[in-house]
């Protein structure tokens, strides 16, 4: 790749749009690195810095966390109403996730020498405890399964399924054989 040609943010991400799904990269983790670059690529127009990945550094990184960190959930949105409240820490995390694993991609297609996250702490994003069903819960969700039917055997299977092994609906809708 031409790094002087090429090194706009906006023309980079294309490029990484075809790596990714060549490599097989699922499409919703191609649109969410795509949608936080386009973001972060909004803010520094926004802030009159260059577009151009050779310019960024830590500094414009932090920038960007500390926007997101100070940002009001919907501003700026065409349809919804801004909120009190700001982004969540998984939000913000999700965003500099994805802006590291493009900048990284930037540096193996040597584009960049060096990452600008190298340097950047991205903020922890809090433990979620997810709640747990009681045996009382259990026991009403097998039992209201009508295991007289085929149709119920398959339904018992599938949540059975879906409980032992803590996968998720969709992994178990593409299970093949």
């Amino acid at each position: 790749m031409d790094t002087k040609q090429s090194a706009d943010l906006s023309r980079l991400s294309t490029a990484y749009q075809l790596c990714a799904s060549v490599e097989g990269k699922s499409r919703s983790t191609i649109s969410i690195v795509t949608s936080s670059l386009a973001y972060f690529t909004d803010f520094l127009a926004s802030q009159g810095a260059s577009g151009d990945a050779t310019q960024v550094s830590p500094h414009e990184i932090r920038a960007f966390i500390l926007y997101l960190q100070q940002k009001r959930c919907f501003s700026g949105h065409p349809t919804t109403h801004a909120q009190d409240r700001g982004l969540s820490e998984h939000t913000i995390n999700c965003y500099a996730r994805s802006l590291r694993v493009f900048f990284s991609w930037l540096v193996s297609e040597e584009v960049l020498d060096a990452n600008p996250f190298e340097r950047v702490k991205i903020p922890r994003a809090p433990r979620k405890l997810m709640p747990t069903f009681s045996d009382s819960q259990l026991q009403c969700l097998i039992d209201s399964i009508p295991t007289k039917r085929t149709e119920g055997y398959r339904d018992y299977a599938l949540i059975m399924t879906l409980l032992d092994t803590g996968m998720r609906v969709s992994e178990l809708c593409h299970l093949r054989l």
